[in-house]
């Protein structure tokens, strides 16, 4: 399987499982792979996938992947955590930590001295994690996801 179709396949599964009970069902249960976004993400050239995706005993793609790069807002920052999914049986397990590390040699290697991230703030395993990697809370916003309003939290580094 190419990235393509393992990052999409990743990223909703991830969705599915670690958002059950944060982001409503009815979102969750029409959730597809979208590959064709994910086509056009990897070929924006301000941003980079790192993918960790060993295969499974059945197949089926598993793991995990960060895409990094430069800041969609650029006057709060330089770069920013684009996405970073693990699927949640490879949780707590260092995945993380290696994805994040290749984003920051990524930012070391573009010159970027501040980066952020956004994320749900029910998503608790997601905010340790943030916490965990040094990010500082810098404020809150919210998300609208089907015409439901989600708060988020938005962690900070200066690299």
């Amino acid at each position: 399987m190419d990235d393509i179709a393992a990052i999409a396949d990743v990223h909703c599964r991830t969705w599915k499982e670690a958002y059950k009970n944060i982001v409503h069902d009815s979102y969750l249960k029409k959730l597809e792979p979208k590959y064709e976004e994910v086509r056009s993400r990897m070929e924006n050239p301000d941003r980079k996938f790192f993918v960790m995706v060993p295969p499974s005993s059945d197949g089926n793609p598993v793991g995990a992947f960060i895409e990094a790069g430069k800041s969609r807002n650029v006057g709060f920052a330089d770069a920013q955590i684009h996405s970073i999914y693990i699927l949640p049986r490879y949780q707590k397990q260092g995945v993380g930590k290696a994805l994040m590390d290749k984003a920051w040699d990524l930012f070391a290697e573009r010159v970027y001295r501040t980066a952020f991230v956004s994320v749900l703030s029910a998503n608790a395993s997601a905010v340790e994690f943030y916490k965990k990697m040094g990010g500082q809370l810098n404020g809150h916003d919210r998300v609208v996801i089907e015409g439901i309003s989600y708060l988020t939290d938005t962690y900070f580094w200066h690299i």
